[in-house]
């Protein structure tokens, strides 16, 4: 059962979230607006295996705007577009089979080409991540490629975790790492919210000497929040959100263990959407 989880958990994000999305001729965004509305390209699609997630860190309740793109590589033209907006704290996960019924394209159309993924957003704290989970294998892979840097670059002073795995995902435990690399104490707050809906859960205080790191898994935050996940309930979104002053520099690390394999995933980097660096309001 639990090797379903990926697929359900895209499932159930498809209804939360895709009121607003529709294929669309009048798509593209104003590209006088700047590079804050440059392409990220999503490349690597496998059929079987990948999924799309977006995460909207933004502290403005308002939802903002994706405008996604499938284009061919094989035919050299779009396939179809369109829009999908994304609720503030939530990390969505949108399976290759929802992106294409998405943008109006067949699987079996999709299936004889060789796609990209173009999202453009004018945001800040936008971000992006390509995973593969195999279902026969049980195997989860990264495959994003960044065409920005970092999101660390763009979202300090907050630190953000996307997708985190909840205890309703036992065999693909997320073990998360904070290291303070100052030479200061510091101490943290780890907001922690449902990755679906960016609905708020709780809050988990955290003190870190200096130069010292915090290593736990998902199920500990649980665990100080007094709080059990439903069984679909699969995702958090985390951003850790400095208390102290002056506040110390830190490094976030994710990695989802398969405790069915004993392989390791790392996904510490999710991309920036397209940096942070400025904040446009969406295009008319």
């Amino acid at each position: 059962m639990r090797s379903i989880a990926f697929v359900a958990a895209a499932t159930m994000v498809s209804a939360l979230v895709f009121s607003h999305t529709h294929a669309t001729e009048n798509f593209a965004p104003d590209i006088t607006n700047g590079d804050a509305y440059r392409n990220n390209a999503i490349i690597g699609l496998d059929s079987k295996t990948s999924y799309i997630r977006l995460a909207n860190f933004r502290d403005s309740q308002e939802p903002v705007r994706n405008y996604v793109e499938v284009y061919s590589l094989t035919a050299q033209k779009t396939l179809g577009r369109f829009e999908i907006d994304v609720r503030s704290k939530s990390s969505i996960q949108l399976s290759y089979r929802s992106i294409m019924g998405l943008a109006g394209i067949s699987l079996d159309d999709a299936a004889a080409q060789d796609l990209v993924l173009y999202i453009q957003n004018g945001r800040e704290k936008q971000l992006w991540q390509h995973v593969q989970y195999d279902l026969t294998t049980r195997t989860l892979n990264n495959a994003t490629v960044c065409s920005t840097a970092p999101h660390t670059d763009y979202i300090a002073p907050h630190n953000v975790l996307m997708n985190v795995h909840s205890s309703s995902m036992p065999t693909h435990t997320s073990l998360i790492t904070i290291h303070n690399f100052t030479d200061i104490d510091t101490t943290m707050q780890a907001n922690i919210y449902n990755a679906a809906s960016g609905e708020a859960i709780g809050f988990v205080p955290l003190r870190l000497p200096a130069r010292s790191s915090f290593n736990e898994t998902a199920a500990w935050f649980e665990d100080q929040m007094n709080f059990k996940p439903t069984a679909a309930q699969y995702h958090y979104s985390i951003e850790l959100v400095p208390t102290s002053v002056p506040q110390a520099k830190v490094v976030v690390g994710h990695v989802i263990a398969n405790l069915t394999t004993g392989a390791g995933t790392n996904l510490s980097n999710p991309c920036a959407l397209h940096g942070g660096i400025i904040s446009l309001d969406d295009p008319t």
